[in-house]
């Protein structure tokens, strides 16, 4: 059966979903803020670089509908919502008012991979009405810097046998896996998304201040040896208090990583990613780097209140 499908946030993951569901015969429409419905109306340049590594052939994407207020969505019975937006917009969005624009059949996909996030979804809606999902491709706005393009769009690129894991209420869990294979993108079920991205994404979150603190710079980086070893106790404190917390434990290929095991990423990443990844990095997190903030923030209060060692933590959240 086909979806009537909600996107909030027509930024580069919010329409390469949209363009898959669309693909699969899904109803998709966009929820964006009034100033850009004229843009948004004219349609969407989208390249897929699993086909099109070199960006030559611009994809135009104008199979879907627009929304700028609660009344419009009001007016309609909504199968899927995806929240396709940073923790700080989902944190800052009026989620209260859009309860009362859509019914409790409507399921509801944070891909936000927070506890926080959570919490805060969860105080206003059901837990059986959400779906928790984590992002797996990676997309930014085309061209960078390093780039060229026959028309500006969203470039993308779906990572081969990394399927987008999925937790929460079986049935509806089920019924947003379904949807992301009706659109060709490889999903599959998780028992708790939450554990399974805790690690990951504090790793991520420590790494990209890093980077950032070393002008997005690999070569810096890997050749810093105090800011690596920075890097490597703060990831470690990081982890003591998510376990502390959460009552987890780090996966074990976590628990490997040493200066050497980030020398080896620096080295091998460029080589296996279809963009300039440097670029890549800078252009798309600078842009969500009060999202980065905020996670470095979250975890340094989780350790002084856990009563984890943050010494290291501290001074790495300051770098930037």
């Amino acid at each position: 059966m086909k979806k009537n499908i909600l996107i909030l946030g027509a930024g580069a993951v919010g329409l390469v979903y949209g363009k898959h569901f669309s693909d699969a015969g899904h109803k998709v429409t966009f929820f964006v803020r009034e100033k850009y419905l004229e843009t948004m109306s004219k349609g969407s340049v989208l390249y897929h670089m699993n086909t099109d590594k070199s960006l030559k052939k611009p994809i135009q994407f104008t199979h879907y509908s627009l929304v700028s207020n609660f009344d419009e969505i009001q007016q309609q019975q909504w199968d899927q919502v995806y929240l396709c937006f940073s923790s700080t917009a989902l944190q800052s969005f009026d989620f209260i008012g859009f309860k009362q624009a859509i019914s409790e059949k409507t399921t509801i996909v944070m891909l936000q991979p927070s506890t926080e996030d959570y919490q805060h979804l969860s105080n206003i809606f059901p837990a059986e009405q959400i779906v928790e999902g984590m992002i797996t491709l990676i997309s930014y706005s085309a061209p960078l810097a390093t780039e060229t393009v026959e028309l500006p769009g969203t470039a993308y690129w779906l990572p081969p046998f990394v399927p987008s894991p999925f937790s929460g209420h079986i049935n509806r869990r089920q019924e947003i896996i379904t949807t992301f294979l009706d659109g060709k993108m490889a999903a599959k079920s998780s028992k708790s998304v939450r554990t399974q991205s805790l690690f990951p994404t504090a790793f991520l979150m420590a790494f990209l201040t890093a980077l950032e603190s070393s002008q997005w710079d690999f070569i810096t980086l890997k050749n810093d040896t105090a800011l690596l070893k920075q890097l490597i106790h703060s990831i470690d404190e990081i982890f003591s208090a998510l376990e502390a917390k959460h009552k987890v434990k780090r996966p074990i290929g976590l628990r490997l990583i040493s200066p050497l095991v980030i020398k080896t990423l620096l080295k091998v990443a460029p080589h296996v990613m279809p963009m300039d990844i440097e670029t890549y990095f800078e252009a798309h997190f600078m842009k969500v780097k009060d999202q980065t903030k905020l996670y470095m923030s979250n975890y340094l209060a989780t350790a002084k209140s856990s009563g984890s060692n943050h010494s290291t933590l501290e001074v790495l959240n300051q770098l930037t």
